[in-house]
C-alpha cells in the first residue's frame, strides 16, 4: 500500500510540475547527492525541522531518517492534495503536515516552534517567484530559526544564465548568489554537479 501510495504522489507531482511549473519548479524528485547537501547543516541532536515544499517527500524522509525518534518535522506546503498524499504516504508521527505558504510559516507553527527550528530546509523555486513572494520566505526562516540555526535552500544554476517562466511566458535570469548574501550574515555555499539540472546549495546562518 505505501509503495502505491507513494507512486500516486510522484505521478501528482509529475503532473502539477507539468501544469505549472512556476509553482513546483521542477518535475523531478531530487538526486541522492542534492539530499545529502541539503541535510548537511542539520545537527545530529535536533528537535525541531521546518521543510518548505516537501512535494514527493524525497527530501522529507531522508530528514526523518536523520532525526531522533523525539524530534518534530513541520512540513509546509501549498499544494493540498499533494501534501495529504506524502504525509499519507511517509506515515510517521513525528513528521506534521501543515498546508499553507512558507511566507506564513511563524503565523502557522506558532511560537511553539517559532524561534526554536534548528533547521529550515526550502526546495522552493525562488528564481520563478515575484521578489516580495522571495523576500517573504527567508523572513519567515529566519523569524523560525533558532539564534543558531540554519537556513538552507538550493537554486538551479542554469537560472543564472536563462530560465523561462511558463507563467509569465518570456524568458529571463535571476542570480541566487547576490539575493541570499545580501539577507544573510553566514552563507556557505555548496555546488552540486549530480542532480538533473546540477544545483548551487547555500546554508545560511543569521
Amino acid at each position: 500500500m505505501k509503495l502505491l501510495e507513494r507512486a500516486a504522489v510522484t505521478a501528482r507531482f509529475f503532473r502539477k510540475g507539468l501544469e505549472d511549473f512556476d509553482t513546483t519548479a521542477n518535475v523531478v524528485s531530487s538526486s541522492r547527492w542534492l539530499v545529502e547537501a541539503m541535510l548537511a547543516a542539520i545537527p545530529s541532536d535536533a528537535k525541531v525541522v521546518v521543510e518548505f515544499g516537501p512535494g514527493t517527500g524525497t527530501l522529507t524522509r531522508a530528514i526523518l531518517a536523520k532525526l531522533r525518534p523525539d524530534a518534530k518535522l513541520y512540513a509546509i506546503e501549498l499544494e493540498a492534495g499533494l501534501l495529504e498524499g506524502c504525509t499519507k504516504a511517509i506515515g510517521d508521527p513525528r513528521l506534521i503536515g501543515v498546508h499553507g505558504s512558507a511566507t506564513d510559516g511563524p503565523a502557522l507553527l506558532g511560537t511553539s516552534v517559532a524561534g526554536r527550528a534548528d533547521a529550515v530546509i526550502s526546495s522552493l523555486g525562488l528564481s520563478l517567484m515575484d521578489e516580495d513572494i522571495r523576500r517573504g520566505i527567508m523572513e519567515s526562516a529566519s523569524a523560525l530559526l533558532a539564534p543558531r540555526g540554519a537556513f538552507t535552500q538550493y537554486a538551479y544554476v542554469h537560472a543564472r544564465y536563462v530560465a523561462y517562466s511558463q507563467q509569465r511566458q518570456r524568458f529571463f535570469t535571476w542570480d541566487a548568489r547576490p539575493f541570499m548574501h545580501a539577507r544573510w550574515a553566514r552563507v556557505d555555499e555548496t555546488m552540486v554537479w549530480k542532480n538533473v539540472p546540477p544545483a548551487l546549495v547555500f546554508t545560511c546562518r543569521k
